[in-house]
């Protein structure tokens, strides 16, 4: 104790250490955050000397670029991202992949969505989730040309022959008083059954009808931790969607089946997490 009022005595450096948030090991890839970090480190660096990256190393400068604080409400950047690696920030691995995946969502809001930055941003985003889920040291340049081939491919795909039925009810705009979502009804020129050959934006008009909903609204954005701090004790992995989008758009889904897997999750999760069933 401190000798006179007001005084203070000097805090062990061990006393300031136990202080310190523990990680847990189910919140790491193999339970150890210090070696997940030197590894993630490692890759964003590479990632951070490509030229797709070369737009979203630092934070975007507002004297050039005004306006881009009215749209976006969380600005993020790969140096960001990697300081807080490097003063273990993160509590856990899936909150910077939070952040990584606003780096194309920014991208899509504040640009076209067909322009080159924000196929840029994708290509960045998932070259960063590929790293951070991945447990391994990943060749980063073999798995750049990776994903920019598959980009390339998927802009060589021709579209599937689509016609808008015109007496079909069109998608519900904004909250209706029936509070229903109609999907417009499409006919496939098709001697087969087989799916669409884009099947990526089937599933994207299928999410945007989906957020148009009102009783969407508990399931756009992942669950916050301080209004339900025993959330991410009772479900392992959590989804939302946003995180679907942002997976879609990232082209992080080989298969519908994937995407089918992941939006089937976060209804379940909610019947997981609430037990009333009336509610």
């Amino acid at each position: 104790m401190p000798r006179e009022v007001g005084g203070a005595v000097p805090v062990l450096p061990e006393e300031i250490q136990a202080t310190l948030y523990q990680p847990r090991a189910e919140e790491w890839p193999q339970g150890d955050r210090d070696a997940t970090c030197r590894r993630i480190l490692a890759g964003l660096d590479q990632v951070m000397c490509l030229s797709v990256a070369e737009s979203f190393i630092a934070p975007v400068d507002l004297n050039r670029y005004p306006t881009y604080a009215y749209v976006v409400e969380y600005p993020i950047d790969l140096s960001t991202i990697k300081g807080r690696f490097e003063n273990r920030f993160y509590r856990r691995v899936t909150s910077a992949q939070f952040d990584v995946r606003y780096i194309a969502t920014n991208a899509e809001k504040f640009n076209e969505p067909s322009s080159q930055i924000v196929k840029k941003a994708r290509i960045a985003t998932e070259l960063c989730l590929k790293i951070m889920k991945d447990v391994r040291a990943l060749d980063i340049s073999a798995v750049y040309h990776q994903v920019l081939d598959s980009y390339k491919s998927s802009d060589s795909e021709s579209e599937a022959s689509v016609e808008v039925d015109i007496n079909a009810p069109g998608p519900s705009r904004g909250r209706g008083s029936t509070r229903a979502c109609r999907v417009v009804n499409r006919v496939y020129r098709r001697e087969d059954n087989s799916p669409p050959t884009d099947w990526r934006r089937e599933c994207r008009d299928l999410i945007d009808m989906l957020w148009m909903c009102e009783d969407s609204t508990p399931f756009r954005e992942p669950v916050e931790m301080m209004a339900h701090p025993d959330y991410y004790q009772v479900i392992d992995t959590p989804m939302d969607l946003r995180t679907v989008k942002e997976d879609l758009i990232g082209g992080n889904y080989n298969t519908p089946l994937e995407f089918c897997k992941d939006v089937r999750l976060i209804f379940t999760n909610s019947k997981n997490y609430n037990t009333n069933k009336r509610s």
